[in-house]
């Protein structure tokens, strides 16, 4: 170990400084790094292709942004959380019908990088967050409490939860009421759709696995739905293998 004597001998000779510029030039080199990092947009992802090859027709996809934007209209948010935002299609719609600021997550990392350069390009009060919405980032820093966690954080006054929920439950395991609880709490309007199991994208999910969700239904989505907020309003879309819901606190 250096002694205090020779730490002086070596401060007196201005080897401090030269390690300041030694550090310096370092930050310069990683600041000219990240400055050349660029965002990849291209190639497919699970879900990056969602907004194009989705199974909605014309007639249900018009009838989903109508309903939407109604909604969004009637609220007129100044905070609103696109759970699901992939590329940010409804975020587009909601800034486009009163919200002031959307911010939309996702766990499809280039989903996410295109609607980030799309918000960037576009000059959209629009922030895109990954999320794995099963594993949200907790408390952090002492007792949990220098960093909220995710539902602190993201706490707006309106959600979207389009072709969102049956991800969790059925996706990730997490008991219909938990879920919609979860989605509840983060925001008093919103919308969800509501995706029946006779719908062929839940078809698909149950194929390769067996059905353990006895609970996962409309009447109990409903059920759940109705006994924490006010269903304003329904709409079912494609032959009612999707159903969306506008929600608002119990008067």
């Amino acid at each position: 170990p250096i002694s205090i004597r020779s730490a002086a001998r070596l401060k007196s000779r201005g080897c401090n400084r030269i390690a300041r510029r030694g550090k310096l030039a370092i930050l310069r080199q990683l600041r000219h790094w990240i400055a050349g990092l660029t965002l990849k947009t291209t190639g497919v992802s699970t879900w990056s292709e969602y907004s194009r090859g989705h199974r909605y027709d014309d007639q249900s996809e018009a009838q989903k942004r109508d309903f939407v934007a109604t909604a969004v209209t009637l609220v007129q948010p100044g905070a609103l959380l696109d759970l699901g935002c992939n590329v940010g299609d409804y975020a587009v719609l909601a800034l486009e019908n009163g919200a002031a600021r959307v911010i939309g997550a996702d766990a499809d990392h280039l989903a996410l990088e295109r609607a980030f350069s799309r918000a960037q390009a576009d000059g959209l009060n629009f922030l895109p967050i990954y999320l794995d919405a099963a594993n949200p980032s907790p408390g952090q820093g002492w007792n949990g409490v220098e960093r909220e966690g995710f539902p602190a954080r993201a706490r707006a006054d309106m959600s979207l939860s389009l072709a969102f929920l049956h991800h969790l439950a059925i996706g990730r395991n997490i008991p219909l009421v938990q879920a919609v609880e979860w989605i509840l709490a983060l925001a008093p309007h919103g919308v969800i759709e509501f995706v029946n199991k006779d719908d062929p994208m839940i078809t698909r999910m149950l194929s390769l696995r067996q059905d353990i969700f006895p609970d996962y239904n409309q009447t109990a989505f409903e059920a759940v739905l109705s006994a924490r907020s006010e269903i304003t309003a329904r709409m079912e879309i494609l032959g009612g293998h999707r159903v969306l819901y506008r929600f608002a606190p119990k008067s």
